[in-house]
């Protein structure tokens, strides 16, 4: 992996030193300062810095891997790096009989998911690296990260809502009052969390992803418990930064659902340190990036292949849960 950081700073010293933001021949220095072998040789082009693939594909990919925004499926989920495509997940659970314990297991599998791709012509490319430098790769890797999250939440909400236990929908007493929307909807979530915890203590800690529309009653939380999340966090070692997280209350972290259609609130158990006690985990297996050329266009496609798994806790089930989704009523 690239080490951007050394990479920016010679980058800046190259600037200063030239004094010239607009000068390809700086980026192209650069490329050469972490891989001299990828560079062309000879005079430098705009379209040789455009397709020294090589070395773009590295440096896209770590300001990919850098950006620290993940997906609510790798921010509320255990993350567990996969060596192969298959792995298993293990736990253990009393018999159905009561006579004893045992250790289930479910397999995750590492799916190929759709290629993401974004295509920069020429001219774009060139006014990106003039303008912008090193800053224009960032922008193409954000873009392809924010790709890459947008399919991973759609898989996780789909995950959630095909394995969740149905409970009855909650209609609000006074829809236009937030303070009572806040606390009738964290009520009912934290009901849920301890119902998943009466037959089996597994853990007190857990995530609810809610419609759009109540996040307005529930983020003036985030201001009041700010402290304590960002103490928690740094205790156990999540990350603070998320797009979609907007509150936490005593020890279930609120989300906001991308899908404005859903109006649903998804309730389940996680434990950042006994991943045996979660509902689920974020198998990750491989992200690359690769960069072509369109023979016909010129124009620079660069593809996105992100590929990894989400596996249900075999100990969850419709008698004893550990996901649980309600309906909003009238919202």
């Amino acid at each position: 992996m690239i080490n951007t950081s050394e990479l920016e700073k010679e980058y800046k010293e190259l600037l200063m030193k030239n004094n010239s933001r607009n000068s390809m021949e700086l980026l192209q220095k650069a490329y050469r300062f972490i891989h001299e072998e990828y560079a062309p040789m000879g005079g430098t082009t705009t379209a040789d810095i455009a397709n020294t693939e090589n070395s773009l594909n590295e440096i896209l990919l770590s300001y990919y891997m850098e950006r620290g925004i993940p997906s609510i499926a790798r921010d509320a989920l255990n993350i567990t790096n996969m060596v192969g495509n298959t792995n298993f997940f293990f736990t253990i659970q009393p018999k159905s009989d009561d006579t004893g314990i045992e250790i289930v297991k479910r397999g995750i599998t590492a799916q190929e998911t759709p290629v993401k791709s974004v295509s920069v012509t020429l001219e774009a490319l060139q006014d990106m690296f003039s303008v912008h430098g090193l800053d224009g790769i960032k922008l193409i890797a954000n873009f392809l990260r924010d790709k890459a999250n947008a399919e991973e939440n759609q898989t996780f909400i789909n995950f959630l809502s095909s394995n969740a236990l149905v409970k009855n929908p909650l209609t609000f007493t006074e829809p236009q009052n937030s303070e009572l929307i806040h606390f009738e909807l964290s009520k009912r979530i934290q009901q849920y969390v301890f119902e998943m915890n009466m037959k089996h203590q597994r853990t007190f800690e857990a995530f609810a992803i809610v419609p759009y529309i109540t996040c307005g009653a529930v983020s003036g939380l985030d201001y009041i418990n700010s402290i304590v999340s960002d103490q928690q966090h740094k205790l156990d070692n999540t990350p603070i930064i998320s797009t979609y997280r907007v509150a936490r209350e005593i020890l279930t972290d609120y989300y906001i659902n991308p899908d404005i259609n859903d109006d649903y609130v998804y309730v389940a158990l996680r434990s950042r340190l006994n991943p045996a006690c979660s509902c689920g985990i974020f198998g990750a297996y491989q992200e690359s990036i690769r960069t072509a050329v369109a023979y016909e266009t010129a124009e620079q496609k660069i593809f996105l292949f992100n590929r990894y798994g989400i596996v249900l806790n075999p100990a969850h089930s419709q008698n004893d849960p550990m996901i649980i989704k309600f309906k909003l009523n009238n919202m």
